[in-house]
């Protein structure tokens, strides 16, 4: 949806011109590497902040079996800190709606 810019002309949202980068890329098979932060989530933000109740323990089972993103190691060591990488557990957020939405069908 183009919104009227200064002196009258049509700018694009941001939104739609990422939607509209994506699709072309999709549509024309090109494979383009997009350089973006990379935003980590510790496993006490996980909870926090994307109300993900599990413990440690369950969530590496879970990753194990391809069922959770698998968290990335921040050291060396058993007891090396844990992140998960926030657009991996948003985008298995929104797998798990869409099932629920699925089966509400």
């Amino acid at each position: 949806m183009a919104s009227n810019g200064p002196n009258g002309t049509a700018s694009l949202r941001f939104h739609e011109i990422f939607f509209s980068v994506v699709t072309s890329v999709t549509t024309a098979r090109v494979s383009i590497r997009w350089r973006r932060k990379l935003r980590l989530l510790t496993f006490d933000e996980l909870k926090a902040q994307k109300g993900i109740p599990y413990c440690r323990d369950h969530t590496r089972r879970l990753g194990d079996l391809g069922k959770f993103p698998k968290a990335i190691k921040l050291g060396d060591g058993e007891r090396a800190k844990i992140a998960f990488v926030e657009e991996e557990i948003d985008a298995w957020l929104a797998e798990r709606a869409a099932l629920r939405a699925a089966a509400a069908e």
